[in-house]
């Protein structure tokens, strides 16, 4: 199995997170979990070397990849790496097929760290970013993104289940987040505020 803590980059290019996992005497004994999850997923033809590269640069993406992996696995299902797309062509128990497409939420870049924390503001931008996430899977799904091959239109896709596996990843607080968030994007419920919240 390909290797995915061997640095391929420079220092300055490297994921926060990723040098983290390398170095620290207290992550680096997760390594071999965290290699362990990419069972089957590093065998995709033509894509584990991409995977490693986004792995060691971006991380919050592949993360979650090799989390939900890990996961199928556990499960009892079965990954057919050979379709190109969505993520995951999934076999469960019983042989139920059904696809996920995993995405995350992710910080721009350059995203500037706030000093203060407003936590309306916070849970605002979190549920938009996740609901346009939702919407360009969905886009790439239905074809409406000029997408040249929508996914319902492939064959292992069309007629069974498309999961969308959705993280937020896209502030240093976001893996605090629970349900509530999802919750303002598919259902439209807030949590009820204090008297003068709005």
């Amino acid at each position: 199995m390909l290797d995915l803590f061997t640095p391929r980059f420079r220092e300055e290019k490297l994921h926060n997170h990723f040098r983290l996992i390398s170095v620290d005497a207290d992550y680096v004994k997760i390594q071999p979990i965290i290699q362990n999850w990419a069972t089957g997923l590093l065998d995709r033809r033509g894509e584990s070397q991409k995977f490693i590269n986004e792995f060691q640069t971006t991380f919050n993406s592949p993360i979650w990849e090799l989390y939900l992996n890990r996961a199928l696995i556990d499960l009892g299902c079965s990954v057919d790496f050979s379709k190109p797309a969505p993520d995951f062509f999934v076999r469960g128990p019983g042989n139920y097929e059904f696809n996920i497409e995993a995405v995350v939420s992710d910080q721009p870049p350059t995203a500037k760290h706030q000093k203060t924390f407003n936590e309306k503001d916070f849970k605002t931008r979190g549920a938009l970013k996740l609901a346009g996430k939702i919407k360009d899977k969905l886009d790439l799904y239905r074809g409406t993104s000029g997408k040249k091959h929508s996914y319902s239109s492939m064959s292992h896709v069309r007629d069974r289940p498309f999961v969308i596996a959705i993280a937020p990843f896209d502030s240093d607080l976001s893996l605090t987040q629970n349900n509530e968030l999802i919750n303002m994007v598919l259902y439209g419920l807030a949590p009820l505020c204090s008297k003068g919240q709005i």
